[in-house]
C-alpha cells in the first residue's frame, strides 16, 4: 500500500498541520494532526483506491489515529 503523504486538504496551513506516515504503508498509517489544542470537532478520514472508489472512511476526535490497512490490496491510495 502506498498513500500518498498528503491526504486531500483544501487550505496549506492545514497541509502544515497534517503527519501521515510510514509511506510506503506495509500495514498500519498513522495520522497525526499536529495541534497543541484539541480538535474543536471531528476529523474525517476518507482513503480512496485508484478507481476512485473510497475504500475506508474514519471520523475521530482525537489527534493521533492509526489505520490498519493490513487488508486492503497493494497500490495507489488518496
Amino acid at each position: 500500500v502506498r498513500v500518498l503523504p498528503l491526504l486531500g486538504v483544501d487550505d496549506d496551513w492545514l497541509s502544515a498541520a497534517l503527519k501521515t506516515y510510514p509511506v510506503p504503508v506495509q500495514a498500519t498509517l498513522t495520522i497525526e494532526i499536529v495541534t497543541t489544542l484539541p480538535l474543536p470537532e471531528a476529523a474525517t478520514f476518507q482513503l480512496t483506491n485508484a478507481d476512485g472508489r473510497v475504500v475506508l472512511k474514519q471520523t475521530t476526535y482525537q489527534p493521533r489515529t492509526d489505520l490498519d490497512l493490513s487488508r486492503h490490496p497493494a497500490g495507489l491510495y488518496v
